[in-house]
């Protein structure tokens, strides 16, 4: 089991600097479990899921996943 959030991203420029919009929404995932109570396990890494093609730059689907302890 995982816990997911969802977020919404522009493509930037340059392709690699994607993942470092990972981080923010996945501090926020851990911050949002620790206030409801929930466990979690991070060891030492946590999922990324994005849906969309190369050629899709606004209002991208992507996803960050933490393991349920």
């Amino acid at each position: 089991m995982s816990y997911c959030r969802t977020f919404n991203t522009i493509l930037p420029p340059k392709y690699y600097i994607l993942g470092n919009r990972f981080i923010p929404e996945f501090e926020q995932l851990k911050k949002d479990l620790t206030k409801d109570g929930n466990s979690y396990t991070v060891d030492p890494m946590f999922f990324t899921a994005g849906y969309d093609g190369p050629r899709v730059y606004f209002k991208r689907h992507n996803e960050v996943w933490i393991t349920k302890a």
